[in-house]
């Protein structure tokens, strides 16, 4: 049998609506001579229909069905692995969409490199679309990888040769907890014998499953199967850089530098944008990332150290950082109270009415009014609307935003009676363990002895979920 160019891993447990799209895009690739591994890990009926179904009619389809293995099927992702009959291991989550050219891309890529990836490609259910900015290849950020639990870097977006992977300690199998990702990834960048590239490419789409916890299966299966319809096309990958903003993935970056003490200009985001300019002004080929959006980065990279950016770029900074990415938290709360650090109320307040109108920028005004005296009132109002107008899966989060403010306001009545109206929206799920943890304080506060004791035994019960 000929050895197929690459292989596809695709693990998947209980998304069946959204197995079929990804599946769809695995295939779909310019190199055809592939093979698709679906990994089932303890997977549900419906998930097994779908993947024997392609596996029946396409025999590049090969499907591993597996009992539930601990730490999202990490040792069912490392058996694939041994099971792939390609040196090309490519991966795919089971609701992430591979453009056309994915494998013919990083696997040109593979013909030097040990390891390599294209920037992280995040997908917002609003349709905006937020673009990493890394360089594994800088040891700077190798480091970070290693050392610090910072992660830029999703395995839907990566290859690696399958012999790299076995001359080393199995890197699935180094897992410890729910952070499989990251685990994988240490161990690659901790083997100095690696070579690992980033190619600034875009290649494919992550439509990350956390931030879209409780959100009904169909409305998942509808918004993938609306961005399958677009991505065959010639412009589609110009198309998304140009409307991208790389804002929110080099924030993360800024931020742990911060914290670490290593912003300094040598950073590896300033690096790089540095390097895109000198090779745009000199090939004249077509940019990595405009001005306006690199502007834009280097605004939050002054927000984060102190310094007050020209409000423009700080607008748009600041547009692209109010919506939950990777998880389903709203993260206004934190954004506004950074740029506080550098901006006068009145001047944040014009920077948010330049915002594209949506739920996040109606949070962040509620956040910097709290305690506003009347205008807090109308923004509180404002806000209810918002929830009332939202899905159910969505409107709990903005709530827990909304709670959490309420509080920091010393109106904990205000906050309990929220707690109490989407007690029945939170998900199963360890993401909601922040509410459980503001109810119980809320519990204590209003003497609700029961009521505290529940919401303490279902954030320690959570804390430990998988979902």
């Amino acid at each position: 049998m000929t050895e197929p160019y690459a292989s596809i891993i695709i693990p998947t447990h209980d998304r069946a609506a959204t197995l079929g799209a990804s599946l769809r895009s695995a295939l779909n690739q310019t190199v055809p001579n592939i093979e698709v591994i679906v990994v089932g890990d303890g997977c549900t009926a419906a998930v097994r229909d779908v993947a024997r179904s392609f596996a029946e009619r396409d025999a590049r389809v090969r499907f591993l069905d597996l009992p539930k293995a601990p730490f999202h099927g990490a040792a069912s992702r490392n058996r694939a692995v041994h099971e792939a009959r390609s040196e090309r291991i490519f991966y795919a989550d089971d609701d992430d969409l591979l453009l056309p050219h994915h494998v013919e891309t990083l696997g040109a890529g593979l013909d030097d490199a040990d390891v390599v990836d294209t920037p992280p490609v995040s997908v917002q259910e609003d349709g905006a679309v937020s673009l990493g900015l890394h360089d594994s290849s800088d040891p700077a950020q190798r480091a970070l990888l290693i050392e610090h639990d910072f992660k830029s870097i999703f395995d839907t977006h990566l290859a690696h040769r399958r012999s790299t992977y076995l001359r080393g300690e199995s890197a699935w199998m180094s897992v410890r907890d729910r952070r499989v990702v990251l685990h994988m990834l240490q161990s690659f960048a901790s083997d100095r014998r690696v070579v690992w590239r980033t190619m600034h490419r875009v290649t494919a789409l992550s439509f990350h499953g956390a931030c879209r916890v409780g959100m009904p299966a169909p409305d998942r299966a509808a918004e993938l199967e609306s961005w399958e319809s677009r991505i065959g096309s010639e412009t589609f990958e110009r198309q998304t850089r140009d409307a991208a903003s790389y804002v929110y993935h080099a924030s993360r970056l800024f931020h742990t530098l911060s914290r670490l003490n290593r912003l300094e200009d040598a950073d590896p985001v300033t690096t790089l944008l540095g390097r895109f300019a000198m090779s745009q002004a000199h090939s004249g080929a077509a940019p990595h990332i405009s001005p306006e959006q690199a502007a834009a980065v280097m605004a939050i990279r002054k927000v984060v150290t102190g310094t007050k950016p020209d409000p423009g770029p700080a607008g748009l900074a600041l547009d692209g950082l109010l919506d939950a990415r990777l998880g389903p938290v709203f993260p206004t709360a934190g954004t506004v109270s950074y740029f506080r650090k550098v901006f006068e109320r009145q001047e944040i307040r014009q920077l948010l009415d330049q915002c594209r109108a949506r739920p996040a920028v109606t949070l962040a005004h509620f956040h910097l009014n709290a305690g506003a005296g009347p205008e807090a009132e109308a923004r509180l109002r404002a806000i209810e609307t918002e929830c009332a107008a939202a899905p159910a899966w969505s409107r709990f989060f903005m709530a827990q935003s909304v709670i959490k403010a309420l509080m920091n306001m010393g109106d904990l009545s205000g906050a309990w009676k929220w707690s109490e109206a989407i007690r029945a929206d939170a998900p199963l799920s360890h993401y909601a363990v922040g509410f459980w943890e503001l109810r119980a304080k809320l519990a204590h506060h209003h003497c609700q002895s029961k009521q505290a004791a529940e919401a303490e035994r279902m954030a320690t019960m959570l804390a430990d979920s998988d979902v």
